[in-house]
């Protein structure tokens, strides 16, 4: 008798759970439109006014998601008092991906893909796009691509990843760069660590600007 009440009660929450997720997807796929581009290059960066007190976000923006849906978001996203739904994308015929901004380790400059399965009806994973954030003279910058890099139709992700820091004796100023290349495997983004890719190709939005 107990282990059938266990079943039935695991069945429930199970059943709760596609049918909450269902509910966000409709919400999400109500408020956003499909980004349309071969090549989407995503990042997150902030234009400070002189003073300091306040910037003006540099695309990707999104738009403010509704506070009443933070609760469900936040079983699949670091979301506190704020989170902003940038666009949606096709990643196959099965997944979808809605692209979010929302808490990073020091502010909301994170933008996540949070993945739809629809054939379980289900948010089944999420994937880092973007990033920045720092700590005195110590800053980091994440940039994104998402595009097909072998070829097969469905979207790829390369991460670049950049940090940069002055050493407090000398003054002096350092870069470390590091790139990753993640292809889908059908139902997530898997990392490929011997992937060859022409970096050439890809530049940060902080090199355009500043470089």
């Amino acid at each position: 008798m107990k282990i059938f009440i266990t079943v039935v009660l695991a069945l429930f929450v199970q059943n709760l759970a596609v049918s909450q997720a269902q509910e966000l997807f409709d919400y999400l796929e109500e408020n956003t439109e499909v980004i349309s581009s071969d090549t989407l290059h995503v990042f997150y960066f902030e234009e400070w006014n002189d003073d300091y007190t306040s910037s003006k976000i540099i695309e990707f923006e999104g738009k403010l998601i509704d506070s009443e849906w933070n609760a469900l978001i936040s079983n699949y996203l670091s979301v506190e008092n704020k989170a902003y739904l940038i666009g949606k994308i096709n990643i196959d015929d099965n997944y979808s991906g809605f692209l979010i901004r929302h808490l990073s380790t020091y502010s909301p400059e994170k933008i996540s893909l949070l993945v739809f399965d629809h054939i379980d009806d289900n948010f089944t994973t999420k994937q880092l796009i973007a990033d920045s954030g720092g700590d005195g003279t110590w800053v980091y910058e994440v940039d994104g691509w998402l595009l097909d890099i072998n070829e097969d139709g469905k979207f790829d992700l390369v991460n670049w990843r950049t940090e940069r820091w002055e050493d407090d004796e000398t003054e002096e100023r350092h870069r470390s760069d590091s790139v990753y290349v993640s292809f889908w495997n059908g139902t997530e983004f898997e990392l490929e660590k011997s992937a060859q890719i022409d970096t050439s190709k890809f530049k940060t939005y902080y090199d355009k600007v500043f470089n």
